[in-house]
């Protein structure tokens, strides 16, 4: 047997960096992880055709590594191809049983690895743990997730994803995830938005068991200028085309297990929300009527929705008209 294949034998974690012009912080996020890091460990970072300095910086970051260390560092450089099909390359790369996902311009706390390989070894199907969000430039906006006050290891059911639900937080790094789940679910390359949210929703159907980690180990930089918060109006119609896909299979879920309908309705309030706001009334109230028969007829107990969002997201599907949505919306401060 190789050095190579011995090393990959004994991977227990892959943790997969997606890597697009964050040059300014790429080598913060490779140095939270290298002060870490474990022999049964490997990083693969994916440049995806980076326009700025990144892809120097990684080389040079790997080139400098100690040679016990090069060859837990893969890096692999790809045209500009997006988030989703960097992640699916990394995913059909990795070798761990277990793998993970870091944004490049995010950092790890000291005790993450350590954090997870314990998690990873009751063998569960998901890990998921909490994080800290922080602005670079307002240190007094910082905040922690709405974090779940579960730990340890349990058994998936409808309590416990109803808990989850509710705290609305569907970053895919923030969990680690059996290898074959990844590989049986691909993050879809037809989403310019909530792909996170798409993969997530569809593992947590399909998975019996989950370890929770209370603590917040992972760092989350939140950008002002991120691609996620642009407004111009391609990017308001690719949300919106994405959050209709979600919907699509959010539905599915929901006829099949009804405490998805949570989630469904958190994304169908977006949908609403984000769809007056750039395409006007005819045309949101004519997609809407499409979505409205799809979920007019599911069931949903009250008693489950922890938020005013998705109470009044509940009333408006049952709406045909966004006439009526509108009225509903307005009487949405009394809930």
């Amino acid at each position: 047997m190789t050095q190579i294949s011995h090393i990959h034998s004994m991977i227990c974690l892959s943790i997969i960096i997606p890597v697009y012009n964050v040059e300014k912080y790429i080598q913060e996020c490779l140095l939270s992880i290298y002060n870490q890091i474990e022999s049964n460990i490997e990083v693969i970072i994916i440049n995806d055709g980076s326009t700025d300095h990144s892809a120097q910086i990684i080389d040079e970051f790997t080139h400098k590594l100690p040679s016990s260390l090069k060859q837990n560092f893969i890096v692999i450089h790809q045209n500009n191809q997006g988030v989703s099909h960097s992640r699916n390359n990394g995913i059909q790369q990795a070798r761990g049983n277990y793998i993970t996902f870091i944004d490049s311009d995010d950092i790890i706390a000291d005790h993450y690895i350590s954090n997870i390989l314990f998690a990873i070894k009751k063998s569960p199907d998901l890990v998921q743990f909490n994080a800290y969000c922080f602005f670079e430039s307002a240190p007094e906006k910082n905040y922690h997730l709405s974090q779940s006050s579960l730990s340890g290891l349990h058994k998936v059911n409808d309590e416990l994803l109803c808990d989850l639900f509710n705290k609305n937080n569907w970053f895919s790094w923030l969990r680690v995830y059996k290898r074959e789940l990844l590989l049986d679910n691909p993050f879809p390359t037809n989403m310019t938005h909530f792909e996170d949210a798409f993969i997530v929703s569809k593992i947590l159907s399909e998975i019996e068991n989950i370890f929770m980690i209370k603590q917040s180990i992972y760092h989350y930089r939140i950008l002002e200028n991120s691609a996620t918060r642009e407004n111009n109006l391609e990017t308001k119609n690719k949300l919106l085309n994405s959050c209709s896909l979600l919907i699509k299979e959010l539905i599915k879920n929901s006829k099949k297990r009804e405490i998805f309908a949570i989630p469904l309705l958190h994304f169908s309030y977006i949908y609403l929300d984000e769809s007056k706001k750039s395409r006007g009334y005819f045309i949101t109230n004519k997609n809407w009527k499409k979505i409205a028969k799809e979920m007019k007829n599911l069931k949903l107990n009250l008693s489950i929705i922890q938020t005013k969002r998705e109470k009044l997201a509940n009333s408006n599907m049952r709406c045909d008209s966004l006439k009526s949505l509108m009225i509903i919306n307005k009487l949405s401060k009394f809930l």
